[in-house]
């Protein structure tokens, strides 16, 4: 049995937000925004992820730079036209974001 997109497709991140969030585009009268994700790694050394969330999300909690934030979201991905070639971009899209 297959189960749905929202039980085998699961982001947890916790980090520090590293750029604030920056319009991206509008779907059915909602708005989105990228912002960058500082995760650090067991090592030490931190991975700087994109993640994509709502206006609605992110103005619930005013999410600026510097920010320690839970991101729960699932991992998308799409094709970017870029220099006449296609480019695989990943990112994280935000279902539920809460203070650290």
């Amino acid at each position: 049995m297959e189960k749905g997109n929202h039980e085998n497709n699961q982001v947890i991140l916790k980090g520090r937000v590293a750029v604030e969030p920056a319009y991206s585009h509008s779907l059915y009268g909602e708005k989105f925004y990228n912002l960058m994700l500082e995760v650090p790694r067991l090592s030490g050394v931190a991975d700087v992820l994109p993640v994509m969330a709502s206006d609605r999300l992110l103005h619930l909690m005013n999410v600026m730079v510097g920010d320690e934030i839970a991101v729960i979201g699932q991992l998308r991905s799409y094709n970017r036209l870029q220099d006449g070639r296609n480019r695989l971009i990943l990112t994280v899209f935000a279902r539920h974001i809460a203070p650290a």
